[in-house]
């Protein structure tokens, strides 16, 4: 029985990779600033797409890595542009998968993204990796915004594809896992930064980091940052070479010293390895399109999406921020009145 499922296995793999002509039809940039993962991310695509279809784009910052990132897509004569970040492992048979689900996209559709297991938040999210439609990246160069204006560029770039009528998909296809084997100053530049960005989880950020620190040292760096991120009034961007200050500083308090560099050993970073870091079963979760399919959402509606792709939990955390947030602006805009 094992042989004949390795010889279908052997059969089909092949078979689907030549429906998708994948070695023609799509172009891989990996962005990558230094993380401990970029050579293994980099091997993981080449298990699916030829070595010529990958490139590795080392930018500062965000926004002028992202402008390679489409105008390499641009210039490949690809169908789809797949972009991962190099802090994201993926299982290589994912991403037939991920270009199969690209593929059944309306046409005016931008991009997708699946989902990842993240370490630092524990849940199956939405992150590091998508695909998006080439034909639309020269729209997409024009969208992105003036660097350090915005604290999510790539974000606020599908967004403002999204109000000119190029909507973007979210599927549930588990493409692989994130912020596994970092160095330690990435993973304090993510957690100040997602104290600033993600305050509805900071909760259970600490939570999570909290129940982990005695065993994982990630995490103890990961409480660090937060804590950092909650407490300096500064702002922040996304670029990696501000922080290098403040994480020395983090480390020498936590009596900490970097980690070594990643040795690739063969299948380190195999579907064994991956297999064991998304050992929790995946919550069910729709095919969600933004921003169309929110246009008409009511609140229950809304809250019921949330609840089965994040639990009810989290799916509270982020409506109450979303209401206060909604609240703020309308007074800002001055359509709330004090008395």
């Amino acid at each position: 029985m094992v042989l004949i499922s390795r010889q279908i296995g052997a059969f089909v793999k092949p078979l689907v990779f030549v429906l998708l002509d994948l070695n023609i039809n799509v172009f891989c940039v990996i962005r990558s600033a230094g993380e401990r993962t970029a050579g293994a991310c980099r091997k993981l695509v080449e298990a699916s797409l030829p070595a010529g279809r990958v490139a590795v784009v080392e930018l500062h910052p965000f926004e002028t890595a992202l402008q390679e990132c489409y105008r390499l897509g641009i210039e490949s004569g690809a169908t789809w542009l797949l972009t991962v970040d190099a802090d994201v492992l993926l299982q290589p048979e994912r991403i037939p998968e991920l270009i199969r689900a690209a593929e059944a996209m309306p046409n005016h559709y931008v991009q997708l993204e699946g989902r990842i297991f993240d370490k630092v938040f524990g849940v199956f999210r939405q992150a590091g990796h998508r695909v998006y439609r080439v034909k639309l990246l020269p729209l997409a160069l024009k969208s992105i915004p003036k660097p350090g204006s915005e604290l999510r560029p790539e974000f606020s770039t599908l967004q403002e594809l999204g109000r000119l009528g190029h909507p973007s998909r979210r599927v549930a296809t588990v493409a692989g896992v994130h912020d596994f084997e970092q160095w330690y100053r990435d993973l304090y530049r993510k957690s100040f930064i997602h104290a600033r960005k993600h305050r509805q989880d900071i909760v259970a950020l600490v939570d999570r980091a909290t129940s982990l620190a005695a065993d994982d040292a990630d995490f103890r760096v990961i409480l660090k940052g937060i804590w950092d991120g909650l407490i300096d009034a500064r702002s922040v961007s996304i670029d990696t070479n501000l922080f290098t200050e403040r994480y020395c500083q983090a480390l020498s308090e936590l009596g900490l010293a970097e980690k070594e560099p990643l040795a690739l050993e063969a299948n380190l970073f195999g579907e064994a390895w991956l297999a064991q870091r998304m050992e929790f079963n995946p919550p069910k979760m729709a095919i969600f399109d933004m921003p169309s399919s929110t246009l008409t959402e009511t609140a229950s509606q809304r809250f019921k999406r949330l609840t089965e792709a994040h639990g009810v939990f989290r799916a509270a955390c982020y409506s109450i921020a979303s209401i206060g947030e909604s609240s703020f602006r309308k007074v800002k805009n001055g359509f709330i009145k004090a008395d």
